[in-house]
């Protein structure tokens, strides 16, 4: 609607008075042409304001699946080709696509690729922040899960409970992650958490179900994280989808020890961070 409402003043007066000003620049006439197409800017942002004023006229969606988009894309594409009746066929297609858009293909953690900050999904369903992400980051985080919040919301920082140390969080599987900051935290939650994220090297005797320490991250790039009852799924920048179980007994340390299971083959996945000139280094308290 909003696009509709303010497509002819984009097309009949932002544009050609673009053209007109540039075209009188060199002759000192462009001043009268910037202030009309200025005061057409102006009426476009305020049909954008109000269009957006309504209610329910944003929606943040989940990020598509790989399955998602290829039949929306095949849909899309028996729709526009085909001349003939034979375009009613993409709704086959299409419909398949939006079946898979009504199941989101969820990560249980967000990683970056530094490990200065991780979002993890706590028990209630949604995504809570531990650490120091980037604000840039933390955005792509929520817009990815279809999280409408924006990065200052309180309600980021709830559900997990942190310290000087780290933090330590209740997975929406029941599964005890621990973000940690300070090497005096590794004793105690190497003991009691399930999975331990951190941008320090872990110690030898930490021998968790699964461990993601600062050289595994150094490796790996940014990293996403899926529980299952028997297997973790790694999806990372650098080393793509890996596979590993649930070793029991057993732990899975990937970044000072081989990785117990066999990943599979990797899988490249595009890069959601910052550059390496923008990310801070400055250390966590």
């Amino acid at each position: 609607m909003g696009n509709a409402l303010a497509l002819p003043l984009v097309s009949a007066v932002v544009m050609p008075s673009a053209v007109l000003g540039v075209l009188a620049y060199p002759f000192g006439l462009d001043r009268p042409v910037w202030q009309v197409m200025g005061a057409a800017v102006e009426q476009v942002l305020a049909v954008s304001a109000w269009v957006g004023s309504f209610s329910g006229s944003t929606m943040v969606v989940p990020a598509l699946s790989i399955g998602a988009l290829a039949f929306l894309s095949l849909g899309l594409l028996i729709l526009t080709i085909p001349a003939s009746p034979l375009r009613w066929m993409a709704l086959l297609p299409a419909g398949m696509g939006l079946a898979f858009t009504s199941v989101p293909d969820r990560h249980d953690v967000f990683i970056d690729r530094e490990g200065a900050g991780a979002a993890i999904r706590g028990a209630q369903g949604q995504l809570a922040l531990v650490g120091r992400p980037s604000d840039f980051v933390t955005e792509q985080w929520l817009r990815a899960d279809g999280d409408g919040r924006n990065v200052d919301d309180a309600s980021l920082r709830r559900e997990a409970r942190c310290g000087t140390a780290g933090c330590v969080m209740v997975a929406a599987d029941g599964r005890r992650i621990a973000f940690v900051q300070d090497y005096a935290a590794f004793e105690e939650d190497c003991r009691r958490a399930n999975v331990i994220v951190t941008r320090l090297q872990a110690p030898p005797t930490c021998r968790l179900p699964f461990v993601l320490d600062g050289k595994a991250l150094k490796e790996r790039g940014a990293t996403t994280l899926r529980f299952g009852p028997d297997k973790i799924e790694v999806t990372s920048v650098r080393k793509g989808h890996e596979v590993m179980t649930w070793p029991g007994d057993r732990s899975i340390q990937i970044g000072g020890a081989p990785a117990q299971g066999r990943p599979r083959a990797a899988r490249p996945v595009p890069e959601q961070d910052l550059p390496e000139d923008e990310v801070s280094t400055d250390e966590l308290d």
